[in-house]
């Protein structure tokens, strides 16, 4: 392996080197990263750099993040960040042009920015982030559909119950095999001892059983603490959540917080040419699918006419 600099950034943000080992980090269900609260951190060899060091470099790395939210920091567009190119996949990312004595900004599939093959779609930056606006408004952020949702986390939390039998016997099932091929190596040791036949294959055989066996150990615990996922939304107070959530989009006028809010609940707007496609999480707001399509056949996008410009 060659040292660059991602390979030093990498190491440097491992916590193994401190002689940690980290379990539960996915929530194997959704596929997610846990929060750092709910990991299983055991201290299981000797550390080769003091926690007091690294702790220091992981906040030299936090203060030279990005904002939250993703995007520039700098954007003064809602949606940087959120937009994907439909074709490619890449970010879409803002440019800017003149034309008629005046400054025009856009988002464009960042590979086409760099010439390296995708579409140019010049899309007017202000005009896209006030229809998007307003179709999240008028599709997500709505008292039918927050009530859809609710819906969607009741049925989620009576699956979780049912899912929780099934993993916890495939779990014990694990945990009791390992510790039955465990005891078939001790049986022959306590057999033959240092004699027993295949000595080497054996001893590496149990140990990695017996790290098996640990893991397993400590998955049923972090399993057993799982805690049942909770709504306690009623109905009745879904209208005032549409108010409240429509209130921070129509009264909020600063830009990056506008773009934090929707990154909250909001992975990600793929741009295509006939469509949009909003996907949000569906732990957040969601319906059936996960996502909702914007047709385009009417043309969303405002009247391009002379805007468009060179592009710096």
């Amino acid at each position: 392996m060659k040292w660059n600099k991602n390979v030093v950034a990498a190491t440097l943000k491992n916590e193994v080197y401190t002689g940690k080992v980290i379990f539960n980090k996915i929530n194997s269900r959704t596929d997610r990263a846990r929060p750092r609260e709910e990991w299983i951190i055991t201290q299981s060899h000797d550390r080769i750099i003091e926690e007091d060091i690294f702790m220091s470099v992981q906040r030299i790395f936090a203060e030279h993040l990005p904002a939250e939210g993703g995007g520039s920091p700098h954007s003064n567009f809602v949606f940087t960040g959120l937009l994907k190119c439909g074709k490619c996949g890449m970010m879409m990312r803002t440019e800017n042009g003149t034309g008629r004595n005046k400054r025009y900004y856009y988002y464009n599939c960042s590979t086409a920015q760099k010439g390296a093959g995708c579409e140019s779609r010049c899309l007017p930056a202000p005009e896209l982030d006030q229809w998007l606006i307003d179709v999240i408004l008028d599709k997500i952020l709505t008292r039918d559909r927050l009530v859809e949702t609710i819906g969607e986390l009741h049925e989620l939390t009576s699956q979780w119950v049912k899912d929780r039998a099934r993993r916890r016997k495939e779990l014990v099932a694990r945990l009791r095999d390992a510790e039955e091929r465990l005891k078939k190596i001790f049986d022959v040791l306590e057999l033959h001892g240092r004699h027993a036949p295949n000595m080497a294959d054996l001893t590496i055989r149990l140990r990695e059983l017996k790290h098996q066996r640990n893991d397993l150990d400590l998955q049923l615990v972090a399993f057993e603490e799982e805690q049942m996922p909770e709504v306690s939304i009623d109905e009745d107070d879904v209208q005032e959540m549409a108010s409240l959530l429509r209130d921070i989009v129509t009264t909020t006028a600063d830009e990056k917080k506008l773009r934090l809010f929707f990154s909250s609940f909001i992975d990600q707007i793929v741009v295509s040419d006939t469509e949009l496609r909003i996907e949000y999480k569906a732990d957040k707001l969601v319906n059936r699918a996960g996502f909702d399509t914007v047709r385009t056949k009417a043309g969303w996008l405002p009247d391009q006419g002379s805007n468009l410009g060179p592009a710096d």
